[in-house]
């Protein structure tokens, strides 16, 4: 009982500290924007006093970025708690250019707006400004957009077909005596050899044929003691080199330098 105690107390004094990170965090980039903000609209260019430094456009703009630097802080603070709670992306890139935009966690975009209103205010007294702050946010468009492309694309949806594939430990035992046959008889599998008769010869089938050449040499890469190279990766005058185009084999390791003579 006092262990199940302390373990609530520990799980409370943890939340409490992730609430108080939270807060020094959001607190750091809100600081930034908000001086820049309050210096903005000042009538007259503040001067430090004593080092007679002006606090200008370029010194705001400088307190944007360091906002968005510690915005970016809090991001990845908040992703790593949440990745697997919330289901986010398995990267962090993916998670701000994924997830965020399309509107997974819609409360995330409030400081990207303020940041973006404010910004636009101060570059406004700027010819220079203006430029940088464009091709800031042209190259997050392109990423955002090819993001987009990459998720909806048909290729993503049969990548992620397949993945399923690897819960399904029957697929997985069927391909495994297919790879197993073939390196008995020969030392090696090409992905051409893992074709059989009246199986489809088309992207999806490659992607399908790769990815189960990949997890038998995960689950079988120091028992049975081989390697999956691409064969243009093989000695120039090795025979295994000839195929046209390069394309992924396992390969026995004790045949990785030696003269094969193909079946």
């Amino acid at each position: 009982m006092k262990n199940k105690n302390s373990d609530k107390k520990l799980d409370r004094l943890s939340k409490f500290l992730d609430i108080i990170t939270n807060l020094g965090t959001i607190g750091s980039w809100f600081l930034g924007i908000g001086s820049a903000y309050v210096l903005n609209i000042q009538k007259f260019p503040v001067v430090l006093p004593g080092i007679n430094i002006t606090l200008d456009v370029y010194f705001q703009f400088s307190l944007i970025i360091c906002g968005i630097l510690a915005y970016v802080h809090f991001l990845q603070n908040f992703w790593k708690r949440n990745v697997g709670k919330m289901e986010l992306s398995e990267t962090f890139y993916d998670f701000v250019f994924w997830d965020i935009p399309r509107f997974k966690l819609p409360l995330l975009l409030i400081p990207l707006i303020l940041i973006s209103a404010v910004s636009g205010q101060i570059t406004q007294n700027s010819v220079f400004l203006p430029t940088i702050s464009i091709l800031m946010y042209l190259i997050i468009f392109i990423i955002i957009v090819s993001r987009f492309a990459y998720y909806l694309s048909p290729q993503r949806k049969i990548e992620d077909r397949m993945s399923r594939r690897l819960d399904d430990q029957e697929w997985i035992d069927r391909w495994t005596k297919r790879i197993d046959e073939k390196i008995s008889l020969n030392g090696y599998a090409y992905e051409t050899d893992l074709q059989d008769a009246g199986y489809a010869k088309n992207h999806e089938a490659d992607i399908e044929i790769r990815m189960a050449m990949a997890n038998y040499f995960h689950q079988n890469e120091f028992s049975k003691n081989i390697l999956f190279v691409k064969s243009d990766s093989l000695d120039y005058l090795h025979p295994l080199r000839e195929s046209f185009p390069p394309q992924w084999l396992l390969l026995k390791k004790e045949l990785r330098h030696q003269v094969i003579e193909k079946s």
